[in-house]
C-alpha cells in the first residue's frame, strides 16, 4: 500500500508503508509507531534542504521528541518517493528550498 503525501514545494511523495515497515523501521526502530510524524514532516516540515552528496535527494525535516526528525527523499523525473527517515540534532548543511 502506498500513502501519496502532498509538501509544501509542491512534491508528491509516495511513502511505500511494506518498504516503511520492512526497511526503515528495521534500520530506525524508535520510529515506530511514528508513521504520522513522518507524514507530518513531509507535509509541514520547518525546513526543506538539498543533500550536498546527490542533488536528486531532499531533507525534510521537523520536531520530533525534543529532537528533530529527517525524512529523506529521491526525487526522479515520475516521482518522488521517501528512503528513510531517522531522529537526528542538527540540520545538515545543504541548499535550503523551503522554510517557515
Amino acid at each position: 500500500m502506498q500513502i501519496l503525501i502532498q509538501s509544501p514545494i509542491g512534491q508528491t511523495i509516495r511513502l511505500d508503508l511494506h518498504y516503511f515497515y520492512n526497511s526503515i523501521l528495521q534500520k530506525h526502530p524508535t520510529l515506530n509507531g511514528h508513521e504520522k510524524d513522518i507524514i507530518n514532516s513531509l507535509e509541514s516540515p520547518f525546513t526543506i534542504r538539498r543533500s550536498r552528496h546527490d542533488s536528486d535527494v531532499l531533507l525534510y525535516y521537523s520536531i520530533f521528541e525534543n529532537r528533530m526528525l529527517c525524512c529523506v527523499v529521491k526525487t526522479t523525473e515520475l516521482y518522488s518517493f521517501l528512503i528513510t527517515a531517522y531522529p537526528c540534532d542538527s540540520v545538515k548543511i545543504g541548499e535550503v528550498l523551503w522554510q517557515k
